[in-house]
């Protein structure tokens, strides 16, 4: 027996946060001024897009971009994507997806986990 498989589509793993990490992203509407800047809590992160709670609901289609960085300050990485869904989380907090503009490249990806900010977890 065949099974058609038109309607799949792979996609990047998306890599949890390390345990116990707090991870903001310096969220803000593409082309807004620094006034309109506010953190999002990340939640898993792939080289293709992320998933950040935010207390702000944005709109589908919308432009973000962010700002990860490391807790020592030894990283940061400059992210710009657009809203592909949302949904209301726990208490006032926005599940937001995103995908980047451009794929991640695998040498951020690595510092990402060397720095301790991903975890090789992969999420379901």
């Amino acid at each position: 027996m065949s099974r058609d498989i038109t309607d799949y589509f792979l996609r990047d793993p998306r890599y949890l946060i390390e345990d116990g990490q707090q991870t903001l992203v310096e969220t803000g509407r593409d082309g807004d001024a620094g006034e309109s800047v506010w953190p999002s809590l990340l939640v898993d992160f792939s080289r293709k897009g992320m998933q950040i709670l935010s207390p702000r609901p944005l709109q589908i289609g919308e432009k973000i971009s962010g700002v990860l960085r490391a807790t020592d300050g030894q990283l940061e990485v400059k992210l710009y994507g657009t809203v592909q869904w949302q949904r209301g989380a726990e208490g006032q907090q926005f599940a937001i997806g995103c995908q980047f503009d451009e794929e991640v490249d695998w040498e951020v990806m690595g510092e990402l986990f060397l720095s301790g900010i991903l975890d090789q977890k992969m999420a379901v």
